[in-house]
């Protein structure tokens, strides 16, 4: 992995040159505001020249030079000194280091060190730091990770001098490979364990193993590379312990596959001291005075042991990572209180309702069938999902995804009863809607088939498994096939053809889309250059899902594959559907925009169905929409989806967006449309999805 990844984490507040000659360095790293003031604005890759100021690195420069000179591999400090900018008071740090016959020059902004040195409002500062503060600090850091990764190498190691940084990070880090074997691991981690680098033991070893016994959904999130925010308890016996918060994040190429893991560790335990004292400092959780995951485990085992019936419940609340992004963590915090107190009245006094993650909470109900459970879960979502109202000023919304299992009929231990309420919770996020979902076999087999053709997907890949398939649009003032829609296909050489609905979504979900997304790009822009080389000059469309549009490497990708082909832009078209353009609206418009700029078309797709106002529409850069074919299905049977096709239609036109109607079957629909102005029809009236050679024969 390159040096610069571990450097831009965000995770260590420094600037790292390189010696060129006497005093002129190179700078490597350094966007912090502080080195920006104090080094006239000199970027990356920038030469700067240190001779007259700071004066104190000056100084120190001259130690530097005949510690070079030596040409051993080492370093030596310049101690903390003070200096002063225009805007702050700076304590700052110099490290020269000489490794593999380079010269280089490490500053650190020591301030958080400069004040524990002395002394001075730790205990404040103590108070005021939450596990939730926390976990934005690992929000924020896992979000760089994220935004980097698809510009990085795979992981392979880690490059001196990140190393020397690494150990002046604040809190534990892990880097492991994408087979779980350790890569780094800093001397932060090792201190948090009571360990150092010359004991036999491992700290990221000792890592892993209290996630597989206290995090019941571990082995999932390593499965699907999802991320994972949440407490850990360490005992060392005989009398030290330890509250560690969590965060668990994959590191993925550019291609979307996992080349590795993030783990970012912080002590936690003297906050929750001060927070909370004695039974709710081990057993409550902070912002909303439920209890926490180890309270509800324990209480999960003492209700196994009474062998009466009771189901759990895994709640897990949807889209608070928007309403974070969008209105800040404090806003965030006000709504996870307020669904507590939503939920808590539908509750009986029987019931434990715990808070055991980020956006996590589990509740174990008695006295209750399948079908009151059911209707239970109704209630609570319905509750959740009204709007929210922060401070008079926010209108915010969230939804709730709710697993549920069965004790004693699903399982006989806590741990089986949890691993399995995440399974169904995993399931019911997959749905769009707020929904409950209850654990099964069928559900368990279902997980297994999951796991079974994620694996057959990366074969696929590998072994160029997919075709594309085109379906025809017909432009109605020409009764021509002027365009097409791109659709891939997938004939498994074991099963035969496999429907994308089934594996679109998996491959959405372990982040294949983007290799597969990819693969659809330039194999589009292949058939398209060979169609107009024979003379058959159409447009054809393809379809982006929402892990594609928040790909950074995507335009960069377009943009050569187009150069590399000779292909008008002016003859490719992107779908998206309306649920992405409400995800991020900033991030959608920017993207939009720079496709319009390489003359590339783009059409809302599946109109009508999802969220999308008349102002998204006027602001954003769209050709055209494609309305719905459930709208068109029963067009002429009922009056309603008339009066909603004339309408988008009507409004299309207003704002000089030309309308494609999906899935025509009829003349009867194919003549109402014309009708009232619709400009192209897809569907099977005039063809279903063809090969290559036979929609070329077609033409």
């Amino acid at each position: 992995m390159k040096a610069s990844f571990f450097q831009e984490l965000g995770l260590f507040d420094c600037a790292i040159l390189q010696r060129v000659e006497n005093d002129k360095f190179m700078v490597l790293y350094g966007n912090a505001p502080w080195f920006i003031t104090l080094f006239e604005n000199k970027l990356k890759g920038e030469l700067c020249v240190i001779d007259d100021s700071p004066f104190f690195l000056v100084d120190f420069l001259f130690d530097a030079d005949e510690f070079w000179q030596l040409k051993t591999d080492g370093r030596i400090n310049s101690g903390v000194w003070s200096e002063q900018t225009e805007d702050a008071l700076l304590r700052l740090e110099a490290a020269a280091i000489f490794s593999r016959g380079i010269d280089y020059l490490v500053l650190f902004n020591m301030e958080n060190e400069f004040n524990k040195r002395q002394g001075m409002l730790q205990s404040a500062r103590e108070l005021l730091i939450s596990n939730d503060k926390v976990l934005e600090q690992h929000e924020l850091i896992r979000d760089r990770v994220e935004s980097l990764a698809s510009g990085s190498e795979q992981v392979k190691g880690v490059e001196f001098p990140v190393k020397e940084v690494i150990d002046h990070a604040e809190f534990g880090v892990a880097i492991l490979d994408a087979n779980m074997q350790r890569l780094e691991q800093n001397l932060a981690l090792y201190n948090l364990f009571e360990m150092s680098p010359n004991d036999d033991g491992s700290p990221a070893d000792l890592l892993l193993e209290l996630c597989h016994s206290q995090f019941s959904g571990f082995e999932r999130v390593l499965e699907t590379g999802s991320r994972w925010n949440g407490e850990i308890y360490w005992l060392h016996p005989p009398a030290l312990s330890r509250w560690l918060q969590l965060t668990v994040s994959p590191v993925k190429d550019e291609s979307g596959d996992r080349s590795g893991w993030l783990f970012l560790v912080t002590d936690i335990t003297r906050e929750k001291y001060l927070k909370q004292s004695n039974e709710k400092l081990t057993y409550f959780d902070a912002l909303t005075n439920l209890p926490n995951r180890q309270y509800f485990w324990q209480y999960l085992e003492t209700s196994i042991e009474t062998n009466q019936s009771f189901y759990v419940l895994l709640l897990d609340v949807k889209h608070l990572k928007r309403t974070n992004e969008e209105f800040g963590f404090s806003v965030g915090d006000l709504v996870l209180k307020e669904i507590v107190d939503r939920i808590r009245p539908l509750l009986s006094s029987n019931d434990v309702f715990a808070r055991i993650g980020g956006n996590e909470f589990s509740i174990i109900v008695r006295d209750i069938d399948y079908t009151k459970c059911e209707s239970l879960a109704g209630q609570m979502i319905s509750a959740v999902k009204e709007p929210y109202y922060a401070e008079d000023e926010f209108k915010c919304s969230v939804g709730l995804s709710i697993g549920g299992v069965h004790y004693p009929k699903d399982g006989l231990s806590a741990e089986e009863l949890m691993k399995y309420a995440d399974l169904a919770s995993f399931t019911a996020k997959q749905n769009v809607k707020s929904v409950i979902q209850f654990y099964s076999e069928d559900l368990k087999d279902s997980s297994r088939k999951r796991i079974e053709m994620e694996s057959a997907l990366r074969e696929a890949i590998e072994k160029k498994q997919f075709e594309l398939y085109l379906q025809p649009v017909l432009n109605l003032s020409s009764e021509n096939i002027t365009q097409a829609e791109a659709l891939i296909r997938w004939y498994r050489p074991d099963l035969g053809m496999v429907s994308p609905a089934e594996f679109i979504p998996i491959a959405e979900q372990t982040g294949l889309i983007i290799k597969i997304g990819k693969w659809v790009i330039e194999e589009s822009i292949r058939l398209l250059s060979e169609l107009h080389r024979q003379g058959k000059y159409i447009k054809l469309s393809i379809n982006l899902s929402p892990s594609q549009v928040n790909d950074r490497s995507l335009l960069d990708f377009i943009r050569c594959t187009l150069k590399e082909s000779g292909l008008n832009a002016k003859y490719l078209e992107l779908e998206l559907t309306e649920g992405v353009l409400v995800d991020d609206f900033d991030k959608v418009s920017d993207f939009l925009q720079e496709i319009r700029k390489m003359g590339v078309s783009v059409a809302i797709d599946d109109f009508g169905t999802g969220y999308s106002s008349l102002s998204y529409l006027q602001k954003l850069p769209i050709d055209y929409l494609k309305i719905d074919q459930s709208f068109v299905f029963n067009l002429m049977e009922h009056e309603s989806n008339q009066a909603i096709v004339k309408a988008i239609i009507a409004m299309a036109t207003s704002l000089k967006l030309e309308v494609i109607a999906e899935g025509v079957e009829k003349e009867e629909q194919k003549a109402f449309l014309k009708a009232h102005g619709c400009h192209f029809l897809q569907g099977y009236l005039f063809s279903r999805p063809l090969t290559y050679d036979d929609f070329r024969k077609l033409l």
